[in-house]
């Protein structure tokens, strides 16, 4: 049975989830989809996958959408948080999220654009190498390295935010330490890495 992704998405988000969607429809055709209501539908009418519709979000989605992953139901979620206004639902999304981490599950809650004209480099890298983690396929992209590390040093121009769990906590630069294949960090590539032994070797 082909692994199953759920996609959520706020509502000043759609349109990011649905575009980001139809341009990656290949790698979906990989997986078994599902929604919230209103996302899917959005994702219905604009594209050929077939996705499994759940309620929407503030009927009740997000919760059956969390209880697949605490089933062991679903590989990895995508869920697209507007973080500059509150949900009425708020509990609803905060259990998702709550869930993902308890059952250790994939969910990626935000895209910092970065790239120029609005490319959705950062989501792309990470839907890529989770179809080759699900797949057990390697990565095969110029723009991903692999590194190995205990402390991570995130800096940017210009500074960006530091999303964790879906909640904003500051800007980078940020440090962060972290246990044996615990964390996944996902950016555009830079340049030219000027000391990539010394980071790998801490």
């Amino acid at each position: 049975m082909p692994a199953r992704i759920a996609l959520i998405a706020h509502d000043r988000k759609k349109y990011e989830i649905v575009n980001f969607v139809k341009q990656h429809q290949a790698i979906f055709y990989r997986y078994q989809l599902i929604a919230t209501g209103t996302t899917g539908q959005r994702i219905l009418n604009e594209t050929s996958l077939n996705v499994e519709l759940m309620l929407s979000g503030a009927m009740g989605g997000d919760v059956q959408i969390a209880a697949q992953v605490a089933e062991g139901k679903v590989a990895a979620v995508i869920f697209l948080v507007d973080p500059l206004y509150a949900q009425p639902h708020e509990p609803d999304i905060q259990a998702v999220q709550r869930i993902c981490a308890v059952y250790n599950v994939p969910l990626a809650t935000d895209v910092t654009i970065a790239a120029p004209e609005g490319e959705l480099q950062a989501i792309t890298a990470m839907v890529n190498l989770l179809g080759a983690a699900l797949l057990k396929l390697p990565t095969n992209r110029e723009d991903i390295i692999h590194l190995q590390t205990k402390r991570v040093k995130v800096t940017t121009n210009p500074p960006q935010k530091v999303v964790v769990d879906g909640e904003i906590i500051g800007t980078t630069p940020v440090e962060i330490e972290c246990i044996p294949g615990g964390l996944t960090v996902l950016a555009p590539a830079a340049s030219d890495i000027e000391d990539e032994e010394a980071v790998s070797s801490r």
